[in-house]
């Protein structure tokens, strides 16, 4: 059975503090125009316009919590969304980077070997495997197709 949980204040920011705030406050100012715009069907089902206001003010309050967050806490917070999708990013440049050198491989020993050395095998792989792929690219910047977006 699904159950709703009754947030106080002490219970807001301790949430507050273990999810990303910008991300927060989009969905807020999402919801806020969607129950403007359909604000005598929600008073149908009992949120109506005092709800609303009430509603905009504790999203103000979010705002002015997270202007007064420290820069530090906001610097280095990431949402794991965000930081799959930077995994996700470098995982696919990976694969575009051996796939590009790999036509070239077939017919080089030693850029064969270059390759495979440089093949990341894991997350924690990924920097110094691009790393060593991007100077692989530079080596053989003149044998690739100038149709292929080398980056």
């Amino acid at each position: 059975m699904k159950t709703h949980t009754a947030f106080d204040s002490a219970m807001y920011r301790i949430y507050g503090s273990r999810h990303g705030s910008d991300g927060i406050h989009l969905q807020g100012q999402d919801t806020a125009a969607l129950w403007q715009e359909y604000l005598p069907v929600f008073t149908e089902f009992g949120l109506d316009d005092a709800q609303r206001l009430a509603f905009l003010d504790l999203l103000a309050r979010h705002n002015t919590a997270r202007a007064a967050r420290p820069k530090k806490l906001t610097e280095r917070t990431l949402l794991v969304a965000e930081r799959n999708a930077i995994i996700d990013d470098a995982w696919t440049w990976n694969k575009k980077a051996i796939g590009t050198l790999s036509a070239l491989a077939r017919e080089d020993a030693a850029l064969s070997t270059a390759l495979n050395n440089a093949r990341a095998r894991e997350d924690v792989d990924l920097v110094p495997s691009n790393d060593a792929l991007a100077e692989l690219l530079a080596t053989h910047r003149d044998r690739i197709s100038a149709a292929v977006p080398v980056q």
